[in-house]
């Protein structure tokens, strides 16, 4: 409560101290065919492609990139940064705080899906080639080396020194330049090396910051977690995890179902870094998106639910981000 309080004195932001301010929750209509959560935005993707961004990540110098009138048909979120995969042509723009144009500048060519590093760049894929771009520490130390792409890929997680890779196959690899082979961490945790160096199958894989996991056929998760990071808590059937990463991992969350094979689940997360445990109350959610201070979810039915802090608008919409005719 005392860390709430001084921020609030801080930045003097107007009803920073009413109460419940670190749990507001709205509700958005759709139907909506994704929503993408980081840090302090939050971006819904409707099912005719239109983006809508909204939060605090905005930068003032260099001024923020707009958001295209296009539509998308992917997104994907890093901290001050989102990019989204064109309904036309399949090619990528990106928008938002793009401080660094190497990592705001993705490689042409048409993909059926991505991911990005919270900071530095990211990677995208289709059925036979990955691409990777992003500043230079990104490239050198974080991002996938050749010849850890030539199978095709079905997802990458990030950390700041590290990447996950999830073939289609279903074998992963594991992969960072950036630390001595001696020191330990998620780059080199056992579980992770035997599992990549075993060939052993999994379902999925997520991560962010210090934590990585692996999700088997049954939806179990088996997660490494470093440095302050939180692996989710045991749950079984879970379809998707999510996490961010202010300081080691925090607030991780899952999404179970209450039966394998099911498709529909609900959220439980630890605490953030401000040791706020955030909720939300349905049973029927698809997809979950994690910031900071607040998380997100969507309906089976196209809606979305966000509860947490509202200092930035990230979770009633009330600051949005600037958008650009073509």
């Amino acid at each position: 409560m005392h860390r709430v309080l001084a921020a609030c004195l801080l930045v003097l932001v107007p009803g920073c101290l009413r109460s419940g301010s670190n749990r507001e929750r709205h509700h958005f209509d759709g139907p909506f065919a994704q929503v993408v959560v980081n840090s302090r935005h939050t971006c819904l993707l409707d099912l005719a492609g239109s983006v809508r961004c909204f939060g605090g990540d905005d930068s003032r110098n260099p001024p923020m990139t707009p958001i295209p009138k296009r539509a998308y048909r992917k997104l994907a979120s890093a901290r001050r940064t989102v990019c989204g995969i064109r309904d036309a042509d399949q090619q990528i723009d990106c928008f938002g705080s793009c401080i660094g144009e190497d990592v705001c500048s993705p490689p042409p060519g048409s993909f059926d899906d991505l991911a990005l590093h919270d900071d530095g760049g990211g990677c995208a894929w289709d059925s036979t080639t990955t691409r990777c771009w992003g500043d230079e520490r990104f490239s050198s130390f974080v991002a996938p080396p050749p010849e850890l792409l030539l199978e095709p890929v079905r997802n990458i997680v990030f950390g700041p020194d590290w990447s996950l890779i999830h073939y289609v196959a279903g074998n992963i690899a594991i992969h960072s330049a950036g630390r001595p082979s001696d020191e330990r961490g998620v780059w080199n945790d056992p579980l992770l090396v035997e599992l990549a160096e075993s060939g052993e199958l999994v379902a999925g894989i997520a991560g962010k910051g210090a934590t990585a996991c692996v999700i088997d056929s049954a939806g179990t998760p088996r997660c490494v977690a470093y440095y302050g990071g939180h692996a989710p808590e045991p749950a079984s059937h879970v379809i998707a995890l999510g996490f961010s990463a202010p300081m080691g991992t925090m607030p991780a969350c899952s999404l179970a179902a209450k039966t394998t094979g099911e498709r529909v689940g609900s959220l439980a997360c630890t605490p953030n870094v401000l040791g706020v445990h955030l909720s939300l109350p349905g049973h029927d959610y698809t997809q979950i998106a994690v910031g900071d201070h607040h998380v997100c979810a969507l309906e089976r039915g196209g809606d979305v639910e966000c509860i947490g802090s509202d200092r930035t608008g990230a979770v009633t919409g009330r600051r949005d981000w600037p958008t650009q005719a073509d």
